[in-house]
């Protein structure tokens, strides 16, 4: 979640000071602007699990366990694959990779693998983002940052 929020460009780096509140499971549970700080400041409830958080497997907050287990579900490629707030993040990455990185597509796409991998694109990466961008579709560039939020490089770390 922070990842993606601070790719974004949305991930507010104020620290210290109260917890953020994820609402009341009567109410629901969002991620939304105003809660877009760093995940540890986030309340942990037993009763209201955080709708994003809880897709990665979190500790359980209702057990004292020295080690997780671990596992692997496809959870979390569902989640980059169909989640609004990614939807919503792609859309304030499209932003950001258009001012800082200028209208040309090249710079767009070196850009933007700098951003979400930390590395420029290899091998066939380019070509492959130009096409994507010079489809034509008004929206290209936020379905291309779409999917450089969904590559397992940009959730997992090796």
């Amino acid at each position: 979640r922070d990842s993606l929020l601070a790719v974004a460009g949305v991930l507010k780096p104020h620290m210290y000071g109260p917890s953020i509140s994820i609402g009341h499971a009567r109410r629901g549970v969002k991620d939304e602007p105003g809660s877009w700080r760093r995940s540890i400041y986030l309340q942990a409830h037993r009763s209201a699990k955080h709708p994003t958080l809880s897709i990665f497997d979190p500790p359980d907050y209702t057990q004292s366990v020295g080690a997780r287990t671990t596992g692997a579900t496809t959870n979390g490629a569902l989640f980059a694959l169909n989640a609004p707030l990614v939807w919503d993040l792609a859309e304030h990455l499209a932003k950001r990779v258009r001012a800082e990185a200028g209208d040309e597509l090249s710079a767009q796409v070196k850009h933007l693998h700098l951003l979400c991998l930390s590395r420029p694109p290899r091998g066939k990466e380019l070509g492959i983002g130009l096409s994507l961008l010079k489809a034509g579709h008004s929206d290209a560039l936020w379905h291309y940052c779409h999917l450089m939020l969904g590559l397992n490089e940009m959730i997992y770390i090796n």
